[in-house]
């Protein structure tokens, strides 16, 4: 009985020492694999941040370049933007207010044809002071100024828009 105990207890010890070498071995293997996988994502991240030689910039750096470049281009973008909408804002604004002051001093034919026009042809008229003359004139106001002059209100606001 006790050989047999002997040899089970043998047994049992050399199982034991072929798991442990065999965990062992599975050991090593990974992290041989380990620092196979640390050596690679080494070179890979030296290889992203740094030069090649001294006349091109690291992969990294072109895309930093690249992505500050766009962001530098969509702020710009809306800056602009922001500041065309206010200089629009104001410029309808004389815009009405000098069309307002042309239609009321004219004759009374000429809100119905301020209506009708489109805005271009508004805008482009309300430019010419000899356009804005004949109109004053036409409505017999008893304001009548020498051609190629305009109120001066109208003229500051036109000023201004510009």
């Amino acid at each position: 009985m006790s050989e047999q105990i002997v040899g089970a207890l043998l047994f049992s010890l050399c199982l034991v020492l072929v798991s442990c070498a065999w965990g062992l071995a599975a050991w090593l293997y990974l992290t041989k694999k380990e620092r196979e996988y640390q050596e690679r994502l080494r070179e890979s991240l030296k290889a992203i941040f740094t030069c090649p030689d001294e006349a091109t910039p690291s992969p990294f750096a072109e895309l930093a370049d690249q992505v500050c470049i766009i962001m530098a281009a969509r702020l710009a973008q809306q800056v602009k933007t922001m500041l065309a909408g206010k200089a629009s804002g104001l410029s309808k604004e004389a815009t009405a207010e000098a069309e307002a002051e042309v239609v009321g001093g004219g004759p009374s034919w000429l809100p119905i044809v301020a209506a009708i026009l489109p805005k271009k042809i508004k805008a482009q008229m309300l430019r010419n002071p000899q356009f804005i003359q004949g109109i004053m004139n036409l409505g017999g106001n008893g304001h009548a100024q020498p051609v190629g002059t305009t109120s001066g209100s109208v003229r500051d606001r036109l000023q201004r828009k510009e």
